[in-house]
């Protein structure tokens, strides 16, 4: 496994294409990149962030998903139309950077509305994102959120069978403020798994750097070996969570530390 960042970290104190340079600092050679807004999803901003990235690897994209992942889902063609142009920048940005994985949130819950998931529907719409991945030589890789429609392991399991070609990233932390063990959804996601985000917790919903918290990364690496994973893992945590960039290296240090001791650390 390797060790890399989110520009997403920086927000808002940094600009997309000046994460880069911190990211170097930090001995890390891949990312994901989060893009923050529309204009990011233009080719003018690709090429920036192509020039300013120089020899960090793009693992994976991001996008501001509420602003328009949600009506992907919608059944009226016209609304689907006009945020499936949005999606396609987003796709073309990414291949352009040479990412292999677009960070999918999907549509969010309302935690006072009861849900009854029409599942073939979901996977008719994941099947047709997917579809759209495949020419920019992207996958779709959802992510469980706590907040979102998959944020239990049995949604991403009712959909495994029906959507071959999905792939998932794996966030503990929204795992735990959803309060579902992390174990589950890698039980769930399985192979399936391209991405994985870590972060720290305290008081069961405060985030914080890793090795400031009460998560056991070392029980995490092993559970993620066990089902061979060998894909990045990717720090994520809020621009709260510490005052200066120092301490994101030392938490990268930290991290390398326990990576190596557990035998999954690639340079």
């Amino acid at each position: 496994m390797k060790l890399g960042i989110s520009t997403a970290i920086f927000f808002p104190r940094l600009y997309t294409e000046d994460a880069f340079d911190v990211i170097r600092q930090s001995g890390c050679g891949i990312a994901e990149v989060f893009m923050n807004t529309y204009c990011e999803y233009e080719p003018e901003f690709t090429a920036l962030f192509n020039q300013k990235r120089g020899g960090i690897e793009v693992h994976s994209v991001h996008s501001l998903s509420n602003s328009y992942e949600p009506e992907l889902f919608n059944r009226n063609p016209r609304v689907y139309n006009d945020v499936s142009k949005i999606l396609h920048k987003v796709l073309a940005a990414g291949q352009a950077m040479g990412a292999k994985n677009y960070t999918f949130h999907g549509p969010p819950r309302l935690k006072k509305v009861p849900y009854n998931f029409d599942f073939g529907f979901i996977a008719e719409c994941l099947n047709k994102l997917t579809d759209a991945a495949k020419p920019y030589g992207m996958n779709i890789a959802y992510e469980n959120v706590h907040w979102c429609f998959f944020s239990t392991p049995d949604y991403f399991a009712n959909l495994k069978d029906r959507c071959p070609d999905l792939k998932a990233t794996l966030d503990i932390k929204q795992a735990i403020l959803g309060g579902v063990p992390y174990g589950e959804f890698i039980g769930a996601m399985g192979d399936r798994i391209e991405t994985v985000h870590i972060c720290d917790l305290y008081d069961k919903n405060k985030t914080t750097l890793p090795g400031r918290g009460e998560v056991d990364f070392a029980a995490l690496f092993n559970q993620l070996k066990k089902i061979n994973y060998n894909g990045p893992v990717i720090l994520e945590v809020y621009s709260k969570d510490y005052k200066d960039f120092s301490e994101v290296f030392d938490c990268c240090d930290y991290i390398r530390g326990i990576m190596r001791k557990e035998g999954v650390y690639t340079e």
